[in-house]
């Protein structure tokens, strides 16, 4: 059975590998989102997609980003571009009061706010990138 709210990424940044298990959860008594991400560093893109593989486990679709990463205080701030979307920014967080002063800096209002997934800003232009083998510029 899948379950759309875990999955596994296998992504080269740079020279950077990693293989993380994602996992959205429930939201608490806030409006974000709150991820579990596990993450581990790989030597090679090839090999870790080749014991994906050996366990069953294949590739759903490959998709390119451009990512922007800076931190500020506890968090870490990132713009991303995806093909067919418009930029957007994307915080990640523990602590509320530090996306509050964040927001408050960036002059964002509540009302500009939405805490949702990539897939789910896809499927407001009526695209589903899960049907989509490759995502690319």
């Amino acid at each position: 059975m899948i379950n759309p709210n875990k999955w596994i990424r296998l992504r080269k940044s740079n020279e950077k590998i990693e293989l993380t298990i994602k996992h959205v959860l429930n939201k608490k008594n806030n409006k974000y989102q709150n991820v579990l991400e596990t993450e581990i560093t790989v030597s090679s893109f090839e090999e870790a997609n080749n014991l994906l593989e050996n366990m069953g486990i294949y590739k759903r679709n490959y998709q390119e980003k451009i990512r922007y990463s800076y931190v500020y205080k506890d968090a870490q701030i990132e713009i991303d571009i995806w093909p067919l979307l418009e930029p957007y920014l994307e915080i990640e967080c523990d602590n509320e009061n530090t996306i509050k002063e964040l927001l408050e800096k960036l002059n964002l209002k509540e009302k500009e706010i939405v805490s949702i997934n990539t897939e789910s800003l896809y499927k407001r232009k009526n695209i589903d990138i899960l049907k989509m083998s490759t995502l690319k510029f």
